[in-house]
């Protein structure tokens, strides 16, 4: 606007100062405050609380990774953060940021960025112990965060071997973007949502998040493998009852071979 010669008033008050040049809903000649305005209202306060990755402005503005000190150290130009406020003054968002603990407001529908399901947290790498000899109850790990593409889900717990589920965030309709929904998909059908459906082999194309960063990590095929080493050789022989959350029951057997290459158990 000054390169235009616009006054220092006209600077001051921007939002009034410039105008929109209109879109297939029209609008041409409007204040672009108000326009903005108009158009945060749909994404509103049913976003609040929703968490998100947002890509860092010159990353955005140039394609290419960001020169940001900051993002360097992270190793990733997308910021993690959670939606703590809504103006409705002037169709802003507040969003609180994870890696630095800043917030910014800023209009939502003109950021780059995408959703992130429930308990989407990158993991401690910790496993969970087996039971001692007496025996005892060994529980499931948490939502795995793992990334596919574009996509981010949490891969859940206790799926039987081909009947493994994702979910994900994602707006519920186009017409309310500002209203979140979570869904439950098969691993496959994640895979093909970010993009890899051709490959088929959902455990090289999904990745974890690594831990203690939002960082893609190893492919979960040799994330499984590194993990059930641990557990492996020593489990087999053991009795046990194993509780598969879609039937809703536990089912006893006996643990009788465990296979290296897949990190699964028989």
């Amino acid at each position: 606007m000054a390169d235009a010669g616009c006054t220092s008033e006209q600077l001051a008050d921007w939002k009034s100062s410039l105008l929109f040049a209109g879109d297939d809903a029209g609008g041409e000649g409007q204040p672009v405050g108000g326009w903005a305005m108009r158009r945060g209202a749909a994404w509103g306060r049913l976003c609040v609380g929703t968490s998100l990755e947002m890509l860092r402005p010159d990353s955005a503005r140039h394609w290419r990774s960001s020169s940001d000190p900051a993002a360097i150290e992270a190793g990733t130009s997308w910021r993690p953060g959670e939606v703590v406020g809504y103006d409705k003054d002037t169709g802003e968002h507040e969003v609180a940021f994870h890696d630095d603990g800043s917030e910014a407001r800023c209009w939502l529908f003109l950021q780059t960025m995408r959703w992130l399901p429930t308990k989407f947290s990158p993991i401690s790498g910790a496993v969970p112990e087996p039971p001692g000899p007496e025996g005892g109850i060994a529980y499931a790990m948490p939502p795995i965060p793992v990334a596919c593409g574009g996509m981010r889900g949490c891969l859940l717990p206790g799926g039987k071997r081909g009947e493994e589920l994702v979910r994900y965030a994602a707006p519920r309709s186009p017409s309310t973007p500002g209203v979140m929904a979570e869904f439950t998909v098969p691993a496959t059908e994640f895979e093909r949502l970010g993009g890899k459906g051709t490959a088929k082999k959902w455990r090289q194309s999904l990745r974890l998040v690594a831990p203690g960063t939002h960082r893609q990590g190893d492919t979960m095929g040799r994330w499984f493998r590194a993990f059930g080493a641990q557990t492996g050789d020593p489990s087999v022989g053991r009795h046990i009852e194993i509780f598969w959350p879609g039937d809703g029951a536990f089912y006893g057997g006996t643990i009788c071979a465990y296979k290296p290459e897949t990190a699964s158990t028989r």
